[in-house]
């Protein structure tokens, strides 16, 4: 079961933070990244960054 939807529109700037793997999943599903992958999800571009999310990789923890 998913929990309320919102719209939120801001009038300047929105500063967007949620960890390295989940702002590249906000921004896609907000329509920001590469406009063919946006498609074939049926998510309207908003900002071509094809750049989006590409290139993750994990970083494993060394201990000191």
């Amino acid at each position: 079961m998913l929990g309320p939807h919102f719209t939120v529109k801001a009038i300047k700037e929105v500063i967007l933070s949620a960890g390295a793997i989940n702002t590249p999943q906000i921004l896609l599903l907000s329509g920001v990244g590469n406009p063919t992958a946006l498609t074939k999800l049926s998510i309207d571009t908003v900002v071509n960054s094809p750049f989006v999310g590409q290139n993750l990789q994990d970083h494993p923890l060394l201990g000191s």
